[in-house]
């Protein structure tokens, strides 16, 4: 079971505001992929309506839905006393803020120029450096894991001399060491991952963090010195997670990226009185030589015509943004000291590596007293413990009396607090169930709507933790777009790209990059018993796009294996099409008048979204989100692609639904990432994403039971399995009360909402702030098993960082090497979400 506790600091904290919402509530697909088109044709910021409007009214629908994919995947997913690669040469000695080595870049005046990006205003207010011609590339070290020996001398470092325990690890299948003296924990993974907490239970019971003190930046400067942790680095703000990064550099003075908002670090997450926690990502690494790369010049050309390279849209380049997050007004309950109470709250016991007492703890206190009957290993287990809560020496402990399994799991309700006449505090919930709450501090504004409370019923009582207003604050939901960098060629042999071919006009617009695909353009590995015009039926392009996209003069030399680049199916020229097939996306939207209109919408491989026009769309009704054949003509008009119906056909009209059990297995099948996904029955699927690519995502743990919302169409595989398309997913067991849970099918349903008025949705408009060279790598936290080459790979790649006018934080990474020294194959990456 994984404990959220025990969570990498910024994944916790991001968990935590979002646990009530992910809870029982799955996104409905069709209106995913309707906003997916939004984003990527005209950018509007989506609005949304009811309680969900309520609930998340700065993270917007698509952030609401990217985030609930990232909920649903958390639970998939710490030693170096100084990292890896010191700072030579002419990088500077550490010093407070942010760190730049001398004579790296001259720093012009930004020309504040704005340009035309896929339909939105970029406005370009950073310098764009002059580079150097070449730059550095590195050999990622992988990882080793952590000893008792290494874990207690990085302990020693932190002057924190205690037990220690074995835990389950960050991967699954793993161990990590945790070692604890009184408040101070430190988690340790190995010599690249550690966790270090300078007061655990107030960590714990800091719920949505807190503001951090204005000597923030002294804190952790003294904090790193004090340490040893004597490198150059960058003291950034991270908008995304929380908190402050002390990033360190490269011997050429550069930080390391990788792909969603996350670098190599030290995290700081603190509160009014300083350091909460320290998250430590530092991957040791060593130099393999110099390339050439492109100026930032040219980098920021390539963002705003994206396909020079070889007619794929997006490819070298990769986009993520999010909606703004700002601190959750907490109200934590206080708990006396010395005197009788009862927690509910979660219990758990890690034995002792060196035949010691278990750690016993009980929402983050270190539990004495009457332990004699806890298993000395005891996953999380919510119970109703009486006891006593000391404190010595600032450690506060809780002495245990007696202890039980709780019936009823710890729950967070969304309600109004309000004072009855008789003086009693109430919450009514949006259940119209009306709960008494107990100790309420004083402070607490009443009436206070829209309040999240967290804690277990007992009887009409609700024995709260927590009341906090992440329902009206917070956010930091997003998503991303951008095919993915080019593989490597460092053989000094440079690979001809293929021919570009026309510029697709089909563009994103500003909403970040279109939720996860980007905007058009793909590649595709071809299989045996594959044609060019196979190939070009599937994707609905024509075979001369096609062997014009990839330089085919002799269009039957294909070889199996072959990366092929698809070419946008949307021209401005209107296109025939005779039996392409997608899948069916249709949505009413209520007018104000009481009448009703109804979209129809089509998603094919190569196109995320078409406006279906025609007559006699009616009989479509009956087969939401099934494969539908269609014969027609494609245009685009005032930019908007759409498609014309003569006739239509389905050719699955029996094909139904289904919610399946299994578990899930992370594979690479024709050289990508994959996700296989094995019933109970012992059938075994590969894992497609709505429109039908190869979907690599998971949920929970490896080994777990899941449910899967799901649509088996007949002809479809891919590297030997039949496929599924996954609609939505869940855990079989939650993972908090051991209970089963259910998932119903609610995709074959079409989704009502208000029709938006007119000027309801401004789009954005975006401001790049930050030009900088960087080095990337995929995220090496995560991944298990031997690395492919480019995985262990750092490379140098440009990056731009802004807002868009929202508020919405923004980051572009194109690939900085020049084209000799790159493969016209895209290199597997992990999409946001």
């Amino acid at each position: 079971m994984t404990d959220k506790n025990f969570l990498s600091p910024e994944d916790r904290r991001l968990a935590e505001r979002l646990e009530a919402l992910a809870q029982g509530l799955t996104p409905d697909a069709s209106f995913e992929r309707k906003l997916e088109k939004q984003l990527m044709n005209t950018s509007p910021e989506p609005k949304a309506k009811g309680f969900l409007a309520q609930v998340l009214p700065t993270l917007g629908w698509a952030g609401a839905l990217v985030a609930l994919a990232l909920v649903l995947s958390w639970a998939i997913r710490t030693l170096t006393p100084n990292p890896p690669q010191p700072a030579a040469g002419s990088t500077p000695a550490p010093t407070l803020g942010i760190i730049l080595p001398e004579n790296t870049f001259p720093t012009p005046t930004p020309a504040g120029k704005t340009y035309d990006w896929r339909g939105t205003p970029l406005t370009l207010n950073a310098p764009l450096h002059n580079a150097p011609a070449e730059a550095s590339i590195y050999n990622y070290q992988p990882e080793q894991r952590a000893t008792l020996e290494s874990a207690r001398a990085l302990a020693a470092q932190f002057g924190l001399i205690g037990a220690a325990y074995a835990t389950g690890g960050e991967i699954p299948g793993t161990k990590d060491f945790l070692i604890v003296d009184g408040s101070q924990w430190l988690r340790v993974r190995s010599d690249q991952y550690f966790q270090y907490y300078p007061d655990y239970p107030r960590y714990v019971a800091a719920i949505n963090g807190g503001t951090p003190p204005a000597n923030a930046e002294a804190i952790i400067d003294e904090f790193l010195k004090s340490h040893g942790f004597d490198f150059a680095y960058k003291l950034l703000p991270n908008e995304m997670y929380g908190g402050l990064v002390a990033a360190p550099l490269t011997p050429d003075g550069h930080p390391i990226c990788y792909e969603y908002f996350k670098c190599a670090w030290l995290n700081f997450t603190l509160d009014e009185q300083g350091i909460l926690a320290v998250d430590g990502a530092l991957p040791k690494y060593e130099s393999i030589g110099q390339y050439g790369i492109i100026s930032a010049e040219e980098a920021f050309q390539k963002i705003l015509h994206p396909e020079d390279l070889s007619g794929t849209t997006m490819a070298g380049i990769m986009e993520g943004f999010h909606s703004p997050a700002s601190p959750v007004q907490t109200w934590a309950r206080a708990r006396p000291l010395a005197q009788a109470i009862t927690i509910y709250g979660w219990l758990s016991s890690i034995p002792s590596l060196e035949g010691g007492v278990p750690l016993v703890t009980l929402d983050g206190y270190t539990v004495t007293g009457n332990t004699a009957d806890i298993p000395a290993s005891l996953d999380n287990t919510f119970v109703e413990a009486t006891g006593q809560i000391h404190e010595q020496n600032g450690v506060k402990t809780f002495e245990l009396e007696t202890w039980k399994t709780c019936d009823s799991c710890e729950d967070g309700l969304l309600g109004t607090i309000l004072k009855r006449e008789d003086g009693q505090i109430i919450l009514n919930t949006i259940d119209s169930e009306t709960l008494l709450l107990p100790n309420v501090p004083s402070d607490l504004p009443l009436p206070l709507e829209n309040a999240f409370v967290i804690g277990a019923r007992s009887g009409g009582t609700f024995e709260w933790k927590s009341i906090d207003l992440r329902q009206t604050q917070g956010g930091g939901g997003g998503g991303g777009g951008g095919l993915g960098f080019y593989k490597l060629n460092l053989t000094g042999t440079p690979v001809p790209f293929p021919t570009p071919g026309p510029t697709p006009q089909f563009g994103g617009g500003g909403g970040g990059g279109g939720g996860g695909g980007g905007s058009g353009g793909q590649t595709y590995t071809v299989q045996a018993g594959d044609t060019l015009t196979k190939i070009a039926d599937q994707f609905g392009v024509t075979v001369e796009a096609l062997a014009q996209a990839n330089g085919l003069s002799d269009p039957s030399a294909l070889q199996v294996g072959q990366t092929l680049v698809i070419p946008s199916a949307i021209s401005s020229e209107p296109q025939k099409v005779e039996g392409l097939r997608g899948l069916l996306s249709i949505t009413i939207y209520k007018i104000a008048d009481g009448s009703q209109r109804v979209e129809y919408g089509f998603i094919t491989n190569a196109n995320p979204y078409l406006v279906l026009e025609g007559k006699n769309l009616e009989g479509l009704q009956a087969y939401q989100n099934r494969p539908v054949d269609i014969w027609g003509t494609v245009e685009t008009q005032n930019g908007q692609p759409g498609l014309k119906v003569e006739r239509y056909e389905i050719p699955f009209p029996d094909l139904k639904f289904q919610i399946l059990r299994g578990k899930q297995k992370v594979v690479t099948l024709e050289g990508q990432p994959a996700t296989l996904f094995t019933t109970t029955d012992g059938q075994t699927y590969v894992q497609f994403s709505l429109g039908g690519e190869v979907d690599g995502s998971t949920v929970g743990n490896a080994g777990n039971e899941v449910l899967l919302e799901a649509l088996i169409i007949p002809d479809e595989s891919f590297g030997g399995y039949p496929a599924l398309r996954v609609f939505s997913a869940n855990m079989a067991i939650s993972p908090k009360n051991g209970q089963p849970i259910e998932l119903q099918v609610m995709s074959d349903q079409i989704p009502i909402y208000d029709e938006p008025s007119p000027g309801e949705s401004v789009p954005p408009t975006a401001t790049i702030e930050r030009v900088e060279l960087v080095y990337y790598m995929p995220d090496p936290r995560y991944l298990t098993g031997e690395l492919s080459p480019d995985q262990r790979t750092l490379q140098p790649a440009w990056l731009f960082l802004g807002h868009y006018s929202d508020g919405s934080e923004f980051f572009i990474l194109v690939q900085a090497l020049k084209t000799e020294f790159l493969l016209p194959e895209i290199a597997p990456y992990t999409q946001p979400g």
